[in-house]
């Protein structure tokens, strides 16, 4: 057994070095810092954008005891608070679960921000009855924060060692599809009114498909790893 482990420990390429030495002749190569601290930075980034979600959600509740009207609240805590919940959760898992390099902060900020902008703009603008305009831009910048989502997910899923969790991230991006569709829906909706199919679409792409996908492909996973 001596022998055969100090035979284990003199081959290069060995995945199961144990001494933590390099080779001889040769350098340890520098862990790159992307690699090293990737779940320090996974989890600030979820922090700050759990943090603007319950800063949503205390908006909603308020919202909910000032006006009657029930649209502003279910806006509030579903496009804004849900959505950017799933954001940062759904970021912090590929990076957890596919053993790859956390986002560059950059984009992160950047989606986040989108999501948040485009929700607070759309609930204002059509409570506020403010031009058609305000409501289509804060619309499409909300769908670039989708798409920023679904574009980061597939680039870190992409990075990652383990790949055992793509069937997980595949549905996480055809949910941000599903969501896309509905605020397409939900902004012609606002520019030239409800009909019943109109909001039945709505409701269906939103419920069942943006929060139910992300739920149903979370919690097989979740379970099984915690």
């Amino acid at each position: 057994m001596g022998e055969t482990g100090a035979a284990v420990n003199e081959i290069p390429s060995s995945r199961w070095r144990t001494d933590g030495a390099a080779p001889e002749g040769r350098s340890r190569p520098a862990s790159k810092p992307a690699a090293a601290d990737r779940v320090r930075r996974s989890h600030a980034q979820t922090r700050v954008t759990l943090r603007l979600a319950l800063g949503f959600i205390a908006a909603a509740a308020l919202s909910a005891a000032a006006v009657d009207a029930r649209w502003l609240p279910l806006h509030l805590f579903l496009a804004g608070g849900m959505v950017l919940a799933i954001s940062g959760v759904s970021l912090m898992l590929t990076v957890t679960w596919s053993a790859a390099p956390a986002p560059s902060d950059r984009w992160v900020t950047w989606q986040r921000v989108a999501v948040a902008v485009g929700a607070a703009g759309v609930g204002i603008g059509r409570e506020a009855e403010l031009a058609d305009a305000v409501v289509g831009v804060s619309g499409a910048l909300y769908v670039a924060g989708l798409v920023t989502l679904a574009g980061l997910l597939v680039v870190t899923i992409r990075q990652g060692v383990e790949r055992r969790f793509d069937v997980a991230v595949a549905a996480y991006v055809l949910a941000l599809t599903a969501g896309v569709v509905a605020v397409g829906v939900g902004i012609v909706m606002a520019v030239d009114g409800p009909t019943v199919g109109r909001r039945a679409t709505h409701v269906t792409l939103n419920v069942l498909g943006l929060v139910g996908l992300v739920a149903g492909a979370t919690m097989p996973f979740f379970a099984a790893t915690v």
